[in-house]
């Protein structure tokens, strides 16, 4: 089996029932107002204007005006504000 394939099917068979798979970031903009990211590993930056989240496939970068922390557990949080972008930053390059 190539490794593509192996890994596809490693990822389907390791789905949660909340269509979510362990370890993998799912990430939920909603409107222009909110981003609900779980499965982070912490805050890497914190202004007003920029929010960066350390995640296992890299680094969200969420742009906007007003950004506010709403809500942050273990595994989730949640941001709101005027949001303008949001962007993975694969590898952690250019996220500042």
């Amino acid at each position: 089996m190539r490794q593509g394939r192996l890994y596809n099917r490693l990822c389907q068979m390791s789905f949660s029932g909340n269509g979510t798979v362990p370890g993998i970031p799912l990430i939920e903009i909603i409107a222009d107002k909110r981003v609900l990211i779980e499965n982070h590993r912490g805050i890497h930056r914190y202004t007003r204007e920029i929010i960066c989240v350390e995640t296992a496939i890299g680094i969200v970068r969420i742009k906007g005006q007003m950004l506010f922390l709403e809500k942050m557990s273990y595994d989730q949080l949640t941001i709101t504000g005027n949001i303008d972008g949001v962007m993975l930053c694969r590898g952690g390059k250019n996220a500042d």
